[in-house]
């Protein structure tokens, strides 16, 4: 980042629309959503902060806050000119979010300095990104060098979106960008931490959520549906747990063995251990 760029950027207020009430309802009729408070305050913040962070977990609703954010750019004109607004993501989360997406390398049109054995970027400070808007999908993965490429090559009023989950994969280069970006507080952030109906059926959401919100060992069971014509049934699936993971390092006492490295039941439990 240059010299006092994250400082400057970060308490960079913007002078939100008069009628963002009136703006966000159009844009959930559009969708045929309505928001829940956590997303519709990412879309408020996006509304009146040039630079923002986007945090949470699996199944919170972090695609469906930035389709919103996405909405609210266009409603607002910054996709109206060429090259606004970018989302650096690749085409998977480009087609989540029902938009045009790219890496971060393709966006700088990065190539390769045989000279030096460095990246080279040909975009940046003298010749910035034509974007409005610029969306970072899965910034925990960006490291200090690529973001610092990435500052250097934005305008001055350019408005930048940081997403990611800060529990999910490291970046490989130096830095821990997104998590100490986080933890210092300075930048205006919106964390979700709600987990929806339908992601809670995912037994790798509600994994994922006890070991990094409550510190405990994943859950292995089993998934039934019920019909909803026999008595008692609703047609809905329900997650029954019937043993808990015997990883290596589990704390469980009958999990110590190290040969007991894949989910298998605790001894007399009478249940089975799932397929490799």
């Amino acid at each position: 980042m240059w010299p006092g760029a994250s400082g400057e950027r970060s308490r960079s207020e913007l002078l939100p629309p008069d009628d963002l009430d009136k703006l966000i309802a159009r844009i959930q009729r559009d969708q045929g959503i309505r928001y829940a408070p956590q997303q519709r305050e990412a879309v408020e913040l996006a509304a009146c902060r040039q630079v923002m962070l986007l945090t949470g977990g699996p199944g919170t609703g972090k695609t469906t806050s930035l389709r919103g954010v996405l909405a609210l750019f266009e409603t607002l004109g910054l996709g109206d000119r060429p090259g606004g607004p970018h989302r650096p993501g690749g085409q998977a989360a480009g087609e989540l979010c029902g938009t045009e997406a790219s890496t971060i390398h393709r966006l700088l049109e990065t190539g390769f300095d045989p000279h030096s054995g460095r990246l080279v970027f040909s975009h940046g400070e003298d010749d910035p990104l034509k974007a409005d808007a610029v969306i970072v999908d899965e910034t925990s993965m960006v490291d200090v060098p690529l973001m610092a490429a990435l500052l250097a090559a934005l305008r001055n009023d350019c408005r930048l979106v940081l997403v990611g989950d800060p529990d999910q994969l490291p970046s490989v280069g130096p830095g821990n960008l997104f998590g100490d970006l986080i933890r210092s507080g300075t930048v205006p952030m919106v964390r979700l931490t709600e987990i929806f109906r339908q992601a809670a059926q995912s037994a790798i959401v509600r994994n994922a959520h006890m070991v990094n919100a409550q510190g405990r060992c994943p859950t292995c069971g089993r998934t039934t549906t019920t019909s909803s014509s026999s008595p008692g049934g609703t047609g809905r699936a329900r997650w029954t747990p019937s043993w808990t993971c015997a990883a290596a390092v589990c704390p469980s006492g009958w999990a110590s063995r190290r040969t007991r490295s894949r989910c298998c039941p605790p001894p007399g439990s009478g249940g089975r251990a799932p397929g490799p």
